[in-house]
Order: C-alpha cells, then sequence, then structure tokens
C-alpha cells in the first residue's frame, strides 16, 4: 500500500483509528455552550472551570461516527471549517436549524461531487458545512 508515495508501514495499518474530535478556539466557551447546545442541537458532555475554559459537546447516536468537537478557550481564536457528514437528512437538519434561528450562510444545495450541502455560522466565525447523500 502508498499513501503521498511512501509505502505504509504493517503499523499504520494494524492501528484502528475511529474517530476524530477537532478542538476548535473560542472566545467564550459559555456563549459557544450555549450556541452548539441551544441552536444546533448538540449535547453537552463536558466542561471545565468557571467560567469554563474547555468543553467537549456532541451531535448524533453514541458510535465512532457521532459528530464530538472540544471547545477550547484562546485569548485570539482561530476560525476555520468543519464538514459534518449527516447522511440524507440534509433538507430536514436544514429545517430544524432555520426555524431555531441559526445564521446560515448558504441554502441546501447539491454539489457536483453529489452530496447536498449547507452552511451555518457559529457566533465565533467558523463554518459548519453540513453533507449528505443526494
Amino acid at each position: 500500500e502508498w499513501a503521498s508515495g511512501e509505502q505504509v508501514t504493517a503499523s499504520a495499518r494494524e492501528v484502528p483509528v475511529y474517530s476524530v474530535a477537532p478542538a476548535i478556539s473560542v472566545a467564550n466557551v459559555a456563549a459557544a455552550i450555549a450556541f452548539y447546545r441551544d441552536s444546533l442541537g448538540f449535547q453537552l458532555e463536558y466542561q471545565e472551570g468557571y467560567p469554563p475554559k474547555f468543553a467537549i459537546v456532541s451531535r448524533g447516536e453514541w458510535t465512532s461516527e457521532r459528530a464530538r468537537m472540544h471547545i477550547v478557550y484562546a485569548e485570539r481564536p482561530t476560525a476555520g471549517t468543519l464538514y459534518f457528514r449527516i447522511g440524507a437528512a440534509v433538507d430536514a437538519l436544514y429545517e430544524e436549524f432555520r426555524e431555531r434561528g441559526v445564521l446560515i450562510e448558504s441554502l441546501p444545495q447539491n454539489t457536483w461531487y453529489g452530496t447536498r450541502e449547507f452552511t451555518v455560522l457559529d457566533p465565533d466565525g467558523w463554518t459548519l458545512r453540513f453533507s449528505g447523500g443526494v
């Protein structure tokens, strides 16, 4: 097996990786918890500190496919894009978010690469892309 022109070692094939939990930096962890919980329907799994400086939120079934992320306080947070795979219920999730008053950046649309997607913005400038099958 080859990856990026280099041979994959036996140990790389034998050690499974089941999921990834991105860490996003935010200016106010409590406000981020409230947004992800109240606006996007995530569950708060853990928070540390008062006011909180770290939290873990998640949404979905308790599997390796569950969306889980760490929210970390940063004096100067940086934002980026998170890509959520959600199955075929893209329009239903869009409607859920719209009814909750979430800031929708782009409406659901079919992509040239065979998915249906829409994006929202979180209060710290993170772009959240929700994507599923067409």
